[in-house]
């Protein structure tokens, strides 16, 4: 307990000061009570102890609290004041902080300045929080890519405010290169934002984050997670094999060709180990285009099939791998099913067949209609990059005889 208004050598003792030292951002919390009912009016300073944060009073034996949010780690002070009498009082302090999201590194305020952001990696930030009559209004990050030409995808996550639980927003600018002019200008001001760059080319990427409210009180704490994402040189849009006339038929589609040499068509007895067997030329433009290619040396038991896609610089992709068993009924679900899913199909003999997705509360979200095809085997994209996370149930119809497998994304 300490006391405002004790007399001695002719003097009062008016006023009390406290210094006040943080090594966090956050929001200081101060509570003061009168034990006498005496008013005392307590105020909460910055660094040069004039400007004023925050202020209270209290009285009637009843604490008081101010809470001032988006202050900066440092030094603040604390003045406790009582116009007559003597005055006994108790003042706690605490600081609350956004320890989820840890400020950035400082000074980076300018690009030269800029903290790094790896590529698939998060950061996490702060922005407007206030220290010596200054708010840092600004943050910078540095994304260097050099991998193939593609998509580029940010998740911005911001905390609500301590002091009343409100997102306060920021300002999200993306720059290649120079600061010439943004890529992408967007204010987020929600707790979860997306957003989504595409057909961009390597180079280095600027992030710049900026406070949407640029006082006291608009602060805001955030992560950033980016994603890199190839744009494909082409689109399987499927790839299907049988056996026919004492050959294998390998079948396949494909949709938005760029850059695209042809197909190497590979062969394997075991699933792991592929050698070249022919070359498709490619058709090169964006329309759907249907290739086949047959294979007459069969070997006993089983066949494994992929395509190598090949560009005109070099770079290539694989197909999904199928498996012609020539007289066995088995299927399965290959591939991330956050990304690229295929369901793999052997046909013993012609059938009509039909996939379903299903989501965990019984909707059928998506069907996929093969109609009457014959005996052979069959890759059959999913596609369920446009959904959820979650579970689904995969059950696939063979003349209305249903069989299922469960996903989880």
């Amino acid at each position: 307990m300490s006391r405002l208004g004790e007399y001695y050598n002719n003097r009062r003792d008016s006023s009390d000061w406290y210094k006040l030292t943080t090594n966090l951002d956050g929001l200081i919390k101060l509570t003061c009570k009168s034990i006498n009912n005496d008013t005392i009016k307590f105020t909460l300073y910055d660094y040069n102890g004039k400007t004023i944060l925050n202020s209270a009073f209290t009285t009637n034996a009843i604490s008081s609290t101010i809470k001032t949010d988006g202050l900066a780690a440092g030094t603040y002070y604390v003045r406790l004041t009582a116009a007559t009498g003597f005055t006994p009082y108790i003042l706690t302090d605490s600081l609350l902080t956004y320890a989820k999201y840890p400020a950035d590194r400082e000074p980076d305020k300018y690009p030269y300045q800029a903290n790094t952001l790896s590529a698939n990696a998060t950061v996490t930030g702060h922005t407007s929080f206030y220290n010596n009559n200054k708010i840092d209004s600004t943050d910078y990050f540095k994304l260097s890519y050099t991998g193939s030409d593609g998509n580029l995808k940010f998740q911005v996550n911001i905390l609500p405010a301590l002091s009343d639980s409100l997102v306060r927003g920021i300002r999200f600018d993306v720059f290649k290169d120079t600061l010439a002019a943004p890529v992408s200008a967007n204010i987020f001001l929600q707790q979860k934002n997306f957003l989504n760059l595409t057909s961009l080319t390597a180079g280095t990427y600027y992030i710049r984050v900026r406070g949407n409210r640029q006082a006291l009180g608009g602060a805001s704490a955030y992560s950033i997670t980016d994603s890199f994402s190839v744009t494909l040189p082409i689109t399987f849009i499927s790839f299907n094999g049988r056996v026919n006339n004492g050959e294998a038929s390998l079948n396949w589609s494909t949709a938005n060709e760029i850059n695209n040499k042809g197909f190497e068509v590979q062969k394997s007895t075991d699933g792991e180990t592929f050698a070249p067997i022919g070359f498709v030329q490619g058709a090169g433009n964006t329309v759907i285009n249907n290739y086949s290619f047959s294979d007459p040396k069969l070997l006993s038991g089983s066949d494994y099939y992929r395509l190598k896609q090949i560009d005109f610089d070099g770079k290539f992709i694989y197909s999904s791998t199928i498996k012609l068993n020539y007289s066995k009924f088995d299927w399965a679900i290959s591939g991330n099913p956050g990304n690229s899913s295929w369901m793999q199909l052997q046909l013993d003999n012609a059938a009509n067949v039909s996939v379903q997705i299903i989501a965990i509360n019984g909707n059928v979200i998506k069907t996929i209609n093969k109609g009457n095809i014959p005996q052979g085997f069959y890759s059959i994209p999913l596609n369920l990059s446009n959904t959820g996370s979650g579970m689904y149930v995969v059950r696939l119809l063979i003349n209305n005889k249903a069989y299922s497998k469960t996903i989880i994304k």
